[in-house]
Parts: C-alpha cells; structure tokens; sequence
C-alpha cells in the first residue's frame, strides 16, 4: 500500500486492488477484508466501508461532541467541528461502483442531517471571502447517480480552499486517483485540512471560521 501526502491536506491511500489486512486479529466492522483475491474481486465489484482506514478523531454522533461530531453517509463519512463549520475530516472509498455518469449537480446546501442546534454553513457564508466552496469527498468520485453526486454538494463536505489550491493543485491530486481507478486499483482517502488563515484573492478566511 502506497500512503500520498500532500501539504498536511490529507492523504490517499492506494492498492493494487488487493485490500492490506490491519492487525493480526480478526478482521472486525471497521476492518479491510483479508488480502486474498476472492476478497480482493470482491471489494472492487462493490461499495465499501467509508471507515475502513478507521475514525481518525474517534468522532461520535453524540450532539453534545460539536467539535467531534460524526456524520455517516451512504456516500463518505465526516467528522465535523460544528463550531469552525467545516469538517476536521471526511473519509471515503473509491473504485469502479462508484463512478459512472450522472452530471455534476452544484447544488450546494446545508445539511439537514445536522442536529438543529449546530450552525449550519450555507452557500451565501463564502459570499465575499474569495475562497473557493472546496469539496472534501470530489463530486467527480461519486458519480453513479444523481444523489450520490448531490451528497457531494452538502456544506458539510466543504472546507474554504484558495483557488489556486482548489482548481489546480488539489484537483490534479483527485483527478490522479481517479486515474488509478480507471486503471483497476481502489484507493481508501482521508482528507482533512489544519490551521487558520490562508492566501485567497482577498487573503481573509470567511468570517464564520475565525469568528466561532
């Protein structure tokens, strides 16, 4: 298993279409499946445990963990700082049964999924920041359907990116794993952001970031 870092933005891991076994105990419901090729065949063919890298933050659907709250999505899973309105991470997994045709649906909205005493990030909080509504999980790894496309679009999944960083560097990474896909790997992604400030047109992180 290769591990790509980029910039403490996050990392990608990738296989070879054989999945690494974690531990030397059996495997359990957050575990990769043995590295057998009857299981490898398996994984490939089907959609996959978002968790199964593990919970980076040991996040819990527990409301009264604003800062370390876990959201599980048919889609990708996130771990969520209700207080800054950006995810700490969000993890997914990717092969071929996930990506198909559906357009992209640039719906973007907030959560209804949020406990209703959480700040809900919405489209009109970047209004004038000059960053980018960057995606965590790529809306172009979920392309089977149309919903698994629109999931992509929550705010939830969106940290303030410059768009340099969004439309170039961090695009070029995606659009690699992608590449490896095609090429019959699989790659398991835990993507996470750090820090405050940043180099957007306006040199400004959205208010709401700084301000809670």
């Amino acid at each position: 298993m290769q591990l790509e870092t980029v910039a403490g933005s996050g990392s990608v891991a990738s296989g070879t279409g054989a999945a690494p076994t974690v531990g030397s105990s059996s495997p359990q419901s957050n575990s990769l499946p043995p590295a057998t090729t009857r299981k490898a065949t398996a994984v490939v063919s089907s959609r996959e445990d978002h968790l199964a890298l593990g919970n980076p933050s040991g996040a819990t659907s527990n409301p009264a963990s604003p800062t370390n709250y876990l959201l599980l999505k048919p889609q990708f899973a996130i771990g969520y700082n209700a207080n800054r309105g950006i995810p700490t991470w969000v993890s997914w997994h990717l092969n071929r049964a996930w990506m198909g045709s559906a357009p992209r649906q640039d719906d973007f909205r907030p959560d209804p999924a949020l406990p209703r005493e959480f700040y809900a990030v919405t489209p009109r909080s970047y209004s004038g920041s000059g960053f980018d509504k960057g995606h965590n999980c790529p809306s172009a790894d979920r392309t089977t359907d149309l919903d698994d496309n629109s999931a992509t679009f929550l705010m939830t999944n969106m940290i303030p990116q410059a768009p340099n960083n969004n439309q170039r560097t961090w695009s070029s990474l995606e659009e690699w794993g992608r590449t490896q896909v095609n090429r019959g790997q699989e790659i398991y992604v835990i993507m996470g952001s750090y820090g405050k400030g940043g180099t957007g047109p306006k040199a400004l992180l959205p208010p709401w970031i700084t301000a809670r």
